[in-house]
């Protein structure tokens, strides 16, 4: 046998319904292991509390009998003895077959598990970013509904647990009680008898001739008639103990018959918790098969939630990716949307038949610094994008000049963003068309009238 089965037994040896053989192996059994021995002693306990559950009932007639039946032979001399108890033997019943009011808790099945894809590499554009953070923040949505729903049925479970320990309490305590009952019904109580008084004796004086034989006769009489007064006086209170046995005895005829009510109603209170503790075991072992079953869905689902948690963390962080992929992509798509704007405004410029485009390169103060001049020479309009220059210092700027002759002539003063870049539009008088090098030096706020600072680009004419 292993340990559970063990502790099946455990209710019916509370009951005192166990054969010898299974006691034997039992006991054996209690002996190495103390969780049994102590849920034993748990369950005795709470059968004895069985007894206070019933009312008090009036024995039966056959009670009563055996009862007067004593009285009379106590009555004679004989000794009272107790009468015969019934046992009443507990049938073992199978748990199968006994009907239980348990309503099984069928588990919701969880919904399908399954993992978004990734999408494929963005596209270029803010529309292919705008359509793959739509189809993200769904499938966060539809996670955390899922998520939601397995921590209400943790809870569902959770509850259902407590409810089924709860009622498996309660009915250990009814089958305590029950059997505490069952115990108390048996006894029984043994009224007693005293013995009748025996009848006063008579005497008569005896008869002389002689005066002698005359006087000793008058004392006799007399020491007679005393005599028979103290025998009255007995005689008077022995038949006051006769009618006090009298009442006694009626007031013993009405117990008996209080008795043998109570009896028939125990009778029928004892087949109906014998019947109730059968029904009662079948729903322990319900209860107990569903605490089981219901502690380990909780187990599952505690272990489920943890992966949705999982998820959802994973799921939060490549959100956040996502959202600063798509805002570099925004920026990225509003430079490009610039740039195609500035180049639909340089195009007359670079179609024109004169027009020039220059690169002007970093110096060693700003090494990294690149730039890029459209210069048409026959209208004088100057389009020059700047990339990669470093902050201008506050109350500075930068100015573009154009070099012809050997006389510089300022094309504009312009300032960088936060990347380091310009764009800066001009016309430049005729004299300055034909303009042989280029360079952007830094300068005071509202520009200079000849170049001052140092240079930053420099770039000549092909």
């Amino acid at each position: 046998m292993n340990h559970e089965e063990y502790k099946e037994l455990l209710a019916l040896e509370a009951l005192g319904a166990l054969d010898a053989n299974e006691r034997e192996t039992l006991s054996a059994h209690l002996a190495t292991c103390a969780e049994c021995a102590a849920e034993l002693r748990e369950s005795r306990d709470a059968a004895a509390m069985l007894a206070y559950t019933i009312a008090p009932v009036m024995p039966s007639a056959n009670l009563r009998a055996r009862v007067l039946e004593a009285v009379r032979v106590g009555a004679g001399g004989s000794t009272i003895g107790e009468p015969p108890r019934e046992a009443t033997r507990t049938n073992r019943s199978e748990s199968d077959g006994a009907p239980t009011n348990v309503l099984p808790l069928v588990p919701k099945k969880p919904a399908t598990e399954g993992f978004m894809a990734r999408g494929k590499p963005f596209a270029f554009g803010a529309i292919a970013a705008g359509l793959v953070i739509a189809a993200l923040v769904a499938a966060l949505a539809v996670l955390w509904k899922r998520n939601g729903d397995a921590r209400r049925e943790l809870a569902r479970a959770t509850n259902t647990l407590r409810e089924s320990q709860a009622e498996q309490a309660r009915l250990a305590e009814r089958l305590s009680q029950t059997q505490t009952e069952l115990a108390g019904a048996r006894e029984t109580a043994t009224p007693s008898a005293t013995p009748a008084p025996s009848p006063s004796p008579d005497s008569a004086p005896p008869q002389t001739d002689t005066s002698a034989d005359a006087s000793r006769a008058a004392n006799r009489n007399n020491e007679l008639r005393a005599e028979l007064t103290r025998v009255a006086g007995r005689n008077n209170a022995l038949q006051g103990d006769i009618a006090t046995l009298s009442n006694r005895n009626n007031e013993l005829q009405a117990e008996l018959a209080r008795f043998s009510t109570r009896d028939n109603e125990r009778q029928a209170e004892i087949t109906r918790l014998t019947n109730f503790n059968r029904e009662t075991r079948a729903q322990l072992d319900a209860l107990s098969n569903r605490n089981r079953e219901l502690q380990a869905e909780v187990t599952r689902l505690a272990g489920r939630n943890n992966e949705l948690q999982t998820q959802v963390a994973r799921f939060s962080t490549q959100a956040s990716e996502l959202q600063s992929e798509v805002a570099r992509l925004t920026r990225r798509s509003s430079d490009l949307q610039n740039e195609l704007a500035r180049q639909r405004e340089a195009e007359p410029i670079v179609t024109a038949p004169d027009s020039r485009v220059i690169a002007l390169t970093g110096t060693g103060v700003a090494p990294g610094a690149r730039g890029r001049l459209v210069y048409d020479r026959r209208g004088g309009n100057v389009i020059f994008n700047a990339y990669d220059l470093p902050p201008a210092p506050p109350g500075k700027a930068y100015q573009l000049w154009l070099i012809a002759g050997g006389k510089p002539q300022s094309a504009g003063v312009f300032t960088t963003d936060e990347a380091g870049r310009a764009v800066l539009r001009g016309q430049v008088p005729a004299g300055g068309r034909r303009a042989s090098a280029f360079a952007v030096t830094l300068e005071p706020a509202g520009g200079s009238s000849a170049p001052t600072g140092d240079k930053y680009l420099l770039g000549k004419a092909s």
